[in-house]
């Protein structure tokens, strides 16, 4: 995936000097804001590893539950902070997208687009992930085809476009707080897209 990778980076950094100007940064003198807290920190470090492992051993809903208890007893402010309408977002996306995937008239839909052809793929790598974001359209396609370095190009793409191209997109944005980055935010990653995506398509099959 390398070169493609590389490809994509350098459009990237083109974009970046020809959308921002060139300015020093300068760093804010007040850092009470930035403290670290410690305990805090303590407790997540704690808490990562057994998560980690009991979500390994099918244990998801009671790992979540038991850090979810954990920190209302301890640290309810963070819970206070939790972006729970995006959170919901991760949930429909992952969960309900995978299970609908399952079913078998969509997984005979899937089926009958013809993606075992790497360029069919490739296209509805992109297309799905404007829709859904990017990891869930991987995990639906995954079910009908096992090119994984297509769909991974693919997918990696489909993350610029809409705002849902990927989950990093719509959290960016949501940090941002300003409605009018939304519409700044797709002048620039719509035609970054189109140009990403048919330098990519053409290294993949041109002369194939």
């Amino acid at each position: 995936m390398l070169p493609l990778v590389a490809w994509q980076l350098g459009a990237l950094l083109v974009l970046t000097v020809c959308a921002f100007r060139g300015r020093a940064l300068r760093e804010h003198a007040d850092r009470s804001d930035r403290q670290v807290d410690r305990g805090l920190l303590g407790l997540a470090l704690a808490l990562y590893l057994p998560f980690l492992v009991a979500t390994n051993l099918h244990h998801a809903v009671a790992a979540s539950v038991g850090v979810t208890l954990l920190f209302a007893l301890f640290a309810p402010a963070v819970l206070r902070r939790v972006d729970w309408g995006l959170l919901l977002v991760f949930v429909l996306m992952f969960i309900v997208l995978r299970t609908l995937t399952a079913q078998p008239i969509v997984h005979t839909w899937l089926a009958s687009l013809g993606l075992d052809q790497a360029q069919r793929l490739f296209v509805a790598g992109i297309a799905a992930s404007q829709v859904v974001s990017n990891v869930p359209a991987a995990i639906a396609l995954a079910e009908v085809s096992n090119a994984w370095r297509v769909l991974a190009i693919a997918v990696n793409v489909g993350g610029f476009g809409c705002v849902l191209g990927s989950l990093a997109n719509l959290i960016a944005l949501r940090l941002a707080g300003d409605r009018a980055a939304w519409r700044e935010f797709h002048c620039w990653s719509i035609p970054f897209l189109v140009v990403v995506a048919a330098g990519c398509y053409t290294v993949m099959f041109w002369g194939r």
